[in-house]
């Protein structure tokens, strides 16, 4: 999930940096080409907000977990068999899945 939401950070700033990169348009296009664009940012702020808010939990107790085990070991390789179990709403895909506009039937 941390690569999901470093993904969504990189996105919205190449979104922003896309909303003045085109000069030579006419103007009509330029502000419907910066429009686009920073809808778009706006698109995945919200989607950067939302998973961060929703994984936030689960975050902040493997932060606990990898914390509590490696306090007295210096050998991490045994850190690939801790298991940690997350439980999710059945309907939170589907919630943000309207949120995003798509059809979830």
């Amino acid at each position: 999930m941390r690569r999901a939401l470093e993904f969504c950070s990189w996105k919205v700033k190449w979104w922003e940096q896309q909303a003045h990169r085109r000069t030579t348009v006419p103007p009509h296009l330029r502000e419907g080409l910066v429009a686009y664009a920073t809808e778009n940012a706006a698109m995945e702020r919200r989607r950067l907000m939302s998973w961060s808010n929703s994984w936030a939990i689960v975050r902040q107790r493997a932060e606990q977990v990898l914390e509590n085990h490696l306090k007295d070991r210096e050998d991490v390789a045994e850190l690939t068999m801790l298991e940690v179990e997350v439980e999710a709403d059945e309907h939170d895909d589907d919630d943000l899945a309207v949120e995003w506009g798509y059809n979830v039937e």
